[in-house]
C-alpha cells in the first residue's frame, strides 16, 4: 500500500561534532550533501512513505527532533567555530524538513553548555524531566542563560534561523533541552534518548579510567587537562536514580571535556588524540556503499553488518563494550527516572550515541522477560583508520515503525578530491600535532586494552 503522508514523530542524530575539522558536516560540502538526500532523493525515502516523495514531492514533517549528544564539539573546537558550524547545520535541516520541536541532549563534549545553562536557572535541578525543559518557544528565548545554546544552535538573537523563526512567529516551533534523558511515547511506545556519557569507559570503571587516574596521580596530564577524578571515586552501582549519577559524574566529565573556548587549537590537538583513542571501542564500517539508504527494522536483520552493525548477539547479551556498562550501571535508574515520570519502561526503546560505532540489537536485562531494542545514532567523523564512519539518523513515523536511515559519502568530492579524504588529512594533521606527553598516554592506553 502506498505511504502519501510524509511525516516521521521521531528523528534522532547524534556525534556530529559540528566544529571539529574531521566531521564531515563541519564541511558545506558536506552538509549539502545530507540536504540532498533528504530533499532530492526519493529512492532513499521510498523505504519509509512509499513512492512519490522525492524532487517536488514537498518537505517532510518531523514533529520532534532530538539531538542525541556531541552535536557540537565544544571540548575540540572554539565557540565561533562551533557557532558557525551549528547555525549551518540548523539552517541545512530547516530547509530539508519542516521540524516542529527541537530536543537538544548533552553529550560528553557539550556538556558544559547545560552545565552553564543550569546554573543561572533559580533553582533549577541538574536533572530535567524525560519531556526536557523549554528554552525557546514562539521566536521567544525563555531563559536568559539559554542565549549562548541558542545563538549556537540558531543563530540567536540575529542569524538567518532564528530570524525565520522569529519574523514568521512559528507558534508550533518550541526547543528544548533534556539532561541526561529525554524521553517520549510514540503509538504506544517509549522511546527513551541519552547520549551515554554515564557508560563511557572513563566514567564508569573500566581499565581505561584506572589507566587515566595513574595519569593524573602522576600529573602527567597537566599539561592538556586538570581532570577532577574525586568526583567518581564512588561505584556507580550505588545510584538508584538518575539524579545519583548526575551528581557523581558532573564535575568529572565538566572537567574531562571541559570548554576550549577560543584558547589555542594546540590543546585541542592534544585532547582530539586523547578523546580518539578512549572512543575507539569498534571499528567503523569498511564497505564501500556508493548510495544512501534507509532500514526498516526487518530489513536491518538482512543488511551487511559491515554497513549496520549488530551491537546485541542472538542471545541478547551485549556485543558492544557500552551495552555492558549501560546494563550494569545505567538501565536500572533509567527504567526508574522513566516510571517516575509515568513512562512505561517495559518494551521500552533505548537510543544513544557516544561510540561512533552505529547499529541495532534487542538487549536482555536482568529482571526482565522481554528485550530491549536498542539502537545507535553512529558518527560523521572519519576515524584515525580513514574508514567510512556510521552516518546514521534513527526515526520513527506515526504507527510506530522504525528506521535506520544510512547516509553514503562514497564519491562525494569537493574540487575533485572526496570529502572522505579531506577529513582523513584533518585526522592526520591532528595525530601529527599531538605532543610528546598526549602520544605517551596513546602508547599506555593501547597496552592497557590490549590493542
Amino acid at each position: 500500500m502506498e505511504r502519501t503522508r510524509k511525516r516521521l514523530e521521531l528523528l534522532a542524530v547524534s556525534d556530529t561534532h559540528l566544529g571539529e575539522e574531521t566531521s564531515l558536516l563541519s564541511f558545506p560540502r558536506g552538509l549539502q550533501h545530507v540536504w540532498e538526500v533528504l530533499y532530492e532523493s526519493p529512492d532513499f525515502w521510498e523505504p519509509v512513505f512509499g513512492d512519490g516523495c522525492g524532487p517536488g514531492g514537498g518537505e517532510v514533517e518531523v514533529g520532534t527532533l532530538v539531538l542525541v549528544g556531541d552535536v557540537v564539539d565544544r571540548t575540540l573546537s572554539s565557540t565561533s567555530q562551533i557557532s558557525a558550524s551549528g547555525h549551518a547545520f540548523s539552517m541545512m535541516l530547516g530547509h530539508a524538513l519542516k521540524v516542529e520541536r527541537v530536543v537538544y541532549v548533552p553529550g560528553n563534549h557539550d556538556h558544559t553548555l547545560w552545565t552553564d545553562l543550569a546554573a543561572n536557572l533559580d533553582n533549577y535541578p541538574k536533572v530535567t524531566e524525560p519531556g526536557g525543559l523549554p528554552v525557546a518557544r514562539d521566536g521567544t528565548c525563555l531563559h536568559q542563560s539559554a542565549e549562548e545554546l541558542l545563538s549556537i544552535l540558531l543563530g540567536y538573537p540575529k542569524g538567518w534561523t532564528w530570524w525565520w523563526i522569529e519574523n514568521n512567529r512559528r507558534d508550533d516551533f518550541e526547543l528544548l533541552v533534556a539532561n541526561p534523558v529525554y524521553a517520549g511515547e510514540v503509538a504506544g511506545t517509549t522511546y527513551a534518548f541519552a547520549h551515554g556519557t554515564h557508560f563511557r569507559p572513563e566514567v564508569a570503571p573500566s581499565r581505561t579510567r584506572d589507566l587515566l587516574r595513574l595519569f593524573d596521580r602522576s600529573r602527567l596530564d597537566r599539561p592538556v587537562m586538570d581532570v577532577d577524578f574525586a568526583a567518581v571515586q564512588r561505584d556507580l552501582r550505588e545510584a538508584e536514580t538518575i539524579e545519583d549519577l548526575e551528581e557523581i559524574v558532573t564535575p568529572f566529565v565538566d572537567s574531562f571535556w571541559a570548554s576550549s573556548k577560543n584558547e589555542p587549537t594546540s590543546r585541542s590537538d592534544e585532547l582530539w588524540y586523547l578523546m580518539t583513542l578512549l572512543g575507539a571501542e569498534g571499528e567503523p564500517k569498511r564497505g564501500r556503499y556508493p548510495s544512501s539508504r534507509a532500514f526498516g527494522r526487518d530489513d536491518l536483520e538482512h543488511t551487511d553488518p559491515d554497513r549496520v552493525q549488530r551491537l546485541t548477539n542472538p542471545d541478547g547479551t551485549p556485543a558492544d563494550f557500552s551495552l555492558e556498562r549501560f546494563t550494569d550501571y545505567f538501565a536500572k535508574p533509567l527504567r526508574a527516572h522513566l516510571r517516575a515520570n509515568n513512562l512505561d519502561p517495559d518494551g521500552l526503546v533505548f537510543v544513544y550515541g557516544d561510540t561512533h560505532r552505529g547499529g541495532f540489537g534487542d538487549l536482555a536485562l536482568s529482571g526482565s522477560e522481554q528485550k530491549m531494542r536498542v539502537y545507535n545514532c553512529g558518527s560523521w567523523v572519519v576515524s584515525p583508520e580513514k574508514t567510512h564512519p556510521a552516518c546514521h539518523l534513527f526515526t520513527v513515523d506515526g504507527e510506530g515503525r522504525e528506521f535506520l536511515l544510512d547516509l553514503s559519502f562514497e564519491g562525494v568530492d569537493v574540487g575533485g578530491q572526496s570529502l572522505l579524504g579531506l577529513a582523513a588529512d584533518d585526522v592526520e594533521h591532528r595525530q601529527k600535532a599531538a605532543g610528546s606527553l598526549a602520544r605517551l598516554a596513546g602508547a599506555g592506553l593501547r597496552l592497557f586494552n590490549g590493542r
